[in-house]
């Protein structure tokens, strides 16, 4: 089960360069944009806060070590 692990952590690495931060945030509020929600409101921001959320969520559980 490490293999698979370290597996993903080493994708996530290696992603990581594949955006930049501005690059990131253009396709979540792309993503958002494409919810419906419009720019500059609550909904839009917690749109935003909710991908950031899922994606920090991902990579934890990705870098947990399950023996």
């Amino acid at each position: 089960m490490w293999h698979k692990t370290a597996m993903v952590i080493a994708l996530a690495a290696s992603c990581a360069g594949c955006m930049t931060a501005e690059d990131r945030r253009a396709a979540d509020e792309a993503k958002c944009r494409s919810y419906g929600f419009v720019r500059k409101n609550d909904a839009f921001a917690e749109c935003l806060q909710r991908i950031d959320l899922a994606r920090r969520a991902e990579l934890r559980s990705a870098s947990v070590f399950d023996p």
